[in-house]
């Protein structure tokens, strides 16, 4: 539904919703190849696909979701920047700058886990899985790598964040109160007589003062919609990773329900993802509202359309 809504509507084509559109995609292939193939994998108790065709669903789920992660840091860090530097860095922040980044965190999340798929895969005519006991020092590596230190860095960055925002909306409300001294505000002050604004026109301070309302409402928006699919994530993961680390030191620790159970978790977060941006994101929901409506139109055509020829 994100990617739908991204390609569809012009409104939400900006330089920032790159991002969003590497975490849909990274999402789609998630719901569309890994778990499809995860679940018949869950179903028949064995891998009926092959060896090859085991590397690479193996290598496409923990790289797809290493995307998402990644993002996820990239969204916060450009967040960040936006309103520590809101002239500079969004002025700076070009389609020729953006897109190489997105491309590189396919890049980064392939060499994290290709080591592992070649030194940790268990796959025969039984399994498909890595196993994080063949090979400690890359499941604690790669454990840190994706997801330890992108969460610390996510959390250091939300913080800064909403301190930023608290200091900048103290600042303006201070500058809203302060009365510049001109001429005529003294002469009226003086001969208590009370400022007019004539018929007909609008107060500047007042025009002002609803824009900068506006703009705060849409930075402490965004940052809530994107510190709740943060928030997600944390959940939806935690389980998964402390598996993967426990069974990396005790494998008969872990039961395989228990490590199945947390690997399904962490593919529910990219179902979520969609359903976050719905319920707090209002151009997503605008979006959403005018895809939803144009699918069933088709569909009530196409429902006419056959109606008509069977008559």
């Amino acid at each position: 539904m994100v990617l739908v809504a991204l390609v569809r509507e012009r409104m939400l084509r900006t330089v920032y919703n790159y991002f969003i559109l590497n975490l849909a995609l990274a999402d789609l292939s998630v719901g569309l190849v890994i778990m499809p193939l995860s679940a018949t994998y869950v179903a028949f108790g064995n891998w009926p696909f092959g060896s090859a065709m085991c590397v690479l669903w193996v290598l496409m789920d923990f790289g797809c979701r290493q995307v998402s992660i990644f993002t996820l840091l990239l969204i916060a860090g450009d967040r960040y920047c936006s309103i520590r530097w809101p002239t500079t860095y969004v002025a700076r922040r070009t389609a020729q700058r953006t897109i190489p980044v997105v491309v590189l965190t396919w890049a980064v999340a392939v060499t994290i886990w290709a080591p592992g798929v070649a030194s940790s895969l268990a796959s025969d005519a039984e399994q498909c899985m890595l196993k994080p006991s063949s090979n400690i020092a890359f499941t604690v590596t790669s454990a840190m790598l994706s997801y330890h230190l992108p969460v610390v860095s996510i959390v250091a960055l939300y913080s800064r964040m909403t301190v930023l925002l608290i200091r900048k909306m103290k600042t303006k409300h201070a500058k809203r109160k302060i009365v510049p001294l001109d001429m005529p505000n003294s002469i009226s002050k003086v001969s208590g007589q009370a400022d007019e604004v004539l018929p007909g026109t609008s107060d500047p301070s007042c025009s002002h003062s609803h824009r900068i309302n506006r703009q705060e409402r849409r930075e402490i928006r965004a940052v809530r919609t994107l510190a709740v699919v943060s928030v997600v994530f944390l959940v939806c993961w935690l389980p998964f990773i402390t598996m993967y680390l426990v069974t990396a030191a005790c494998p008969a620790c872990v039961s395989s329900t228990a490590y199945n159970v947390s690997y399904w978790l962490a593919y529910i977060n990219s179902s979520l993802n969609p359903i976050v941006y719905s319920l707090l994101s209002p151009e997503f929901r605008k979006a959403f509202k005018k895809v939803l409506r144009i699918g069933s139109r088709a569909t009530s055509q196409v429902g006419r359309q056959s109606t008509l020829q069977a008559g």
